[in-house]
């Protein structure tokens, strides 16, 4: 239902046209007293820099055209937020500050500039419902060469996960491509994400909280349900 991809991406089912400057640039979801009066069910965010601007701006039509159909928020982000770090790491910042910016229960839907959305009969509501249950904060996909991949993903307003996102954003050694543990290919914040999935050592936590991940406050599905990519993008 939602097909993005790091980079590529394929055509999608809402017309895309080419935007003007006034709808690439307007970002009417900033605070919490919006957030709150719209009593959105969802709010979408997604981030991306100059470099990427080329396409982010096509997309970002399909992706507010279907907040739009379903009632959503939509919030974007047309900087690096991350300043000392790579790009990518604008989406954890996004997050932290949404999350500061949103009343707590909240259900957050991260998706990357370049994902399009290919089903907009489908709704995030469907994953949550079928996918969360009540104790779960973080729901992501599997992909097929790596543990996870966190293009499109859902999570939740609570303190375990602006504890869980504080923790990812620790990860100071995956900043920059070619430096600290970023070698010889890094997925960055991706990286940090999977480190705790799995409780690899770089990731620096317990035991315990280790298990709250693992068994507790997330879920990994199949990314064929919210994070389908072209065939041979992958």
């Amino acid at each position: 239902p939602f097909n993005p991809g790091k980079e590529k991406y394929s055509h999608s089912e809402i017309q895309v046209s080419e935007p003007s400057k006034d709808e690439t640039t307007k970002t009417p979801i900033s605070d919490a007293q919006t957030h709150e009066q719209n009593n959105c069910p969802i709010l979408m965010v997604t981030a991306g820099d100059k470099n990427v601007e080329t396409y982010a701006n096509l997309v970002s039509v399909n992706q507010k055209a279907y907040a739009d159909k379903k009632g959503y928020c939509f919030k974007r982000y047309s900087e690096n937020l991350a300043k000392d770090r790579a790009p990518y790491w604008s989406k954890i910042a996004a997050l932290k500050e949404q999350m500061n910016q949103t009343k707590e229960g909240q259900w957050i839907a991260w998706i990357d500039a370049s994902a399009i959305i290919t089903n907009t009969e489908k709704s995030f509501e469907e994953v949550i419902d079928k996918h969360g249950g009540k104790n779960i904060d973080l729901i992501m996909t599997n992909d097929p060469q790596i543990p996870i991949n966190n293009a499109v993903f859902l999570i939740k307003n609570t303190p375990w996960s602006k504890d869980f996102l504080d923790k990812v954003w620790s990860r100071q050694d995956l900043a920059y491509s070619g430096q600290g543990k970023c070698r010889p290919l890094c997925h960055y914040e991706q990286e940090a994400m999977t480190d705790i999935w799995e409780g690899n050592p770089d990731a620096n936590i317990s035991f315990e909280y280790w298990y709250s991940v693992k068994e507790k406050k997330t879920k990994v599905i199949p990314n064929t349900v919210m994070n389908s990519f072209y065939r041979f993008s992958h």
